[in-house]
């Protein structure tokens, strides 16, 4: 993620005619190297990428150097870049964002700035642009743009209608040159999906090869062994968390998520905010997953119901207040704390099916002089719920 270097080498043969070979070219090869150094900011990388070209005619070399930084809302990118021929030009540009201010009201609150700015060390200015961007409606942007170019008899006004529908991802693109007709291309993008495990077909915007997925159900595990069962309901409108991404499960508590990278591994959990009832907890916390290539991937999801523990710590018959316990999964290793009350009741919440350990906070026990048994028990789904309230911490003075 911080560091990645990439090479390449190609050879174009001279007597085909197929249509991958480029006339004229002999030879290519680029090398290209990302470095991000440890700060705070996310947005802060160099970037470089050296490539040359051996044609009929000669050789072309060309070399970049960029960077990336981020102060608010405004992100600067400048770079500096050659291209040597027959002779060596040098230029310096400064790429920049201003994104979306709310501040600054209702309407330019919205809008996306970004501007470009390329000179030339030996004639000055070579080209420039900017453009400015604004949603119009739900996954549909309008995009008004204007570019000079070192030659040009003057602007070159550009208007683009970007759309990211459910099914199909389209762009709509008119530019007006000077002294050319005003110019129009529509483009259309989407795929169609199989999607096995779940035995269904579904669409998808942008291109899908090489790309990877991940499907399953989220289900209400009622006898907590973490399999879904004949009968099992579905949950549905429950929030499952791919990566960053974030999906609604439908009413039969069925999920998907397209457009995964490959090989990559990506932790998947369940917002449980999203469920129903404070006493339905998901049956592990967060899963790791390494999705294939075109391919969706399952995963069904458990959620058990969980209960309550209830119980006293007591000392001489008399009930101790302040003392932190230790709720330990003897399966997981997982532990909770929870303090008692001034009567030396305590009561935990959520706490899902499976063997347990409460024990005293040693640094309690070393305080009041004291020694408590671990406490083992276990939380079993019943007729009548999930929970204990017959628990109890017995405190005995050291000898």
């Amino acid at each position: 993620m911080d560091l990645r270097i990439e090479g390449d080498y190609t050879r174009f043969t001279r007597d085909s005619v197929s249509v991958f070979a480029a006339p004229g070219r002999r030879a290519a090869w680029s090398l290209t190297g990302f470095v991000r150094p440890p700060t705070h900011g996310g947005f802060f990388f160099f970037d470089a990428r050296v490539e040359r070209i051996l044609t009929d005619a000669g050789s072309i070399t060309r070399t970049r150097l960029g960077a990336s930084m981020q102060t608010a809302e405004i992100r600067l990118l400048p770079y500096i870049r050659t291209e040597q021929d027959a002779t060596t030009r040098s230029f310096a540009g400064l790429n920049t964002f201003i994104l979306p201010r709310p501040q600054w009201g209702r309407f330019v609150g919205q809008l996306l700035f970004r501007t470009t700015t390329e000179v030339e060390s030996k004639t000055g200015l070579s080209a420039w642009s900017a453009f400015a961007a604004r949603p119009v409606a739900r996954g549909v942007r309008l995009e008004l743009g204007t570019t000079w170019r070192r030659g040009d008899t003057g602007l070159t006004y550009s208007l683009v209608l970007t759309s990211y529908l459910p099914a199909a991802r389209t762009v709509t693109a008119i530019t007006a040159a000077p002294g050319s007709p005003v110019n129009g291309t529509q483009f259309v993008q989407g795929s169609v999906l199989w999607d096995r495990p779940a035995g269904r077909l579904s669409v998808a915007p942008g291109p899908s090869l090489e790309r990877s997925g991940l499907s399953g159900r989220v289900f209400l595990d009622e006898n907590a062994n973490g399999r879904r069962d004949v009968g099992e309901p579905g949950l549905a409108n429950v929030r499952v968390l791919v990566g960053s991404v974030g999906a609604r499960t439908d009413s039969a508590g069925g999920y998907r998520v397209w457009d995964l990278v490959p090989f990559e591994p990506i932790f998947v959990t369940l917002d449980s905010m999203s469920l129903d009832s404070p006493l339905l907890v998901p049956a592990f916390a967060r899963a790791s997953i390494v999705p294939g290539p075109n391919r969706f991937r399952t995963l069904d999801i458990p959620v058990v119901q969980a209960g309550v523990i209830e119980g006293r710590v007591t000392r001489d018959g008399r009930g101790v207040g302040g003392v932190t316990l230790i709720l330990t999964d003897r399966r997981t290793s997982t532990r909770r704390t929870l303090v008692t009350f001034t009567d030396g009741a305590f009561y935990l919440l959520g706490v899902k099916p499976g063997e347990y350990e409460l024990t005293v906070d040693e640094r309690v026990l070393d305080a009041l002089g004291v020694d408590a048994a671990p406490l083992p028990f276990s939380l079993t789904p019943t007729p009548q719920g999930v929970g204990r309230s017959d628990l109890e911490l017995r405190l005995k003075p050291r000898f």
